[in-house]
């Protein structure tokens, strides 16, 4: 595997957007409406690093438009591992449908997502990428009509940053990610 990929993934840039009337973001009054929806790049599958870098990017836009709409088939169409999907199916699950059904929303989830190395390595067969992540919920929740702001008070931004590697095996024609040796960023 060739090139070097190491730097934040522009989503907008790496990825193309369906899109459905006017972008709307989150407000205290409205869950975000007409959320554009990442498509899965055709070269996603590809063996190569491109293909790899496109899979983990494809991933991370998923869930971000999960934790938008609570729509999370997105997510169970990217390359994420059986057990990552897993999440979606059993600690998110009661969030997402509350999230759908238009009872919870966050003030706009979004995910900055950093490859720290330009190349992964390989062990065995499974490649090791080092990265970070950002994941920014925003200054506001609404539940059941209720808004909730952070502990730390109105106006603060709620944000979670993590260090660890994605870790990555070609199965069956198709790349297969997951976290490994995640942990928050101090």
């Amino acid at each position: 595997m060739s090139g070097d990929y190491k730097g934040k993934i522009n989503f907008e840039s790496v990825l193309e957007y369906k899109k459905s009337g006017t972008y709307e973001p989150a407000t205290e009054e409205h869950a975000a409406r007409n959320v554009p929806q990442p498509k899965k790049p055709e070269d996603a599958n590809d063996k190569s690093l491109k293909g790899l870098y496109l899979s983990v990017a494809f991933a991370a836009a998923a869930t971000q438009y999960a934790y938008n709409t609570g729509d999370y088939s997105l997510a169970e169409e990217s390359a994420l591992s059986e057990s990552e999907r897993d999440n979606y199916k059993g600690l998110e699950k009661v969030r997402l449908k509350k999230i759908r059904e238009g009872n919870y929303w966050p003030d706009n989830v979004t995910i900055e997502y950093e490859i720290t190395e330009p190349q992964p390595l390989l062990e065995d067969d499974r490649y090791l990428w080092s990265r970070t992540f950002k994941i920014t919920y925003g200054k506001f929740e609404v539940e059941d009509g209720r808004v909730i702001y952070p502990k730390s008070g109105k106006g603060s931004v709620v944000a979670e940053e993590f260090i660890g590697l994605v870790s990555a095996q070609y199965v069956n024609g198709a790349w297969e990610i997951s976290s490994h040796d995640n942990r928050r960023k101090e």
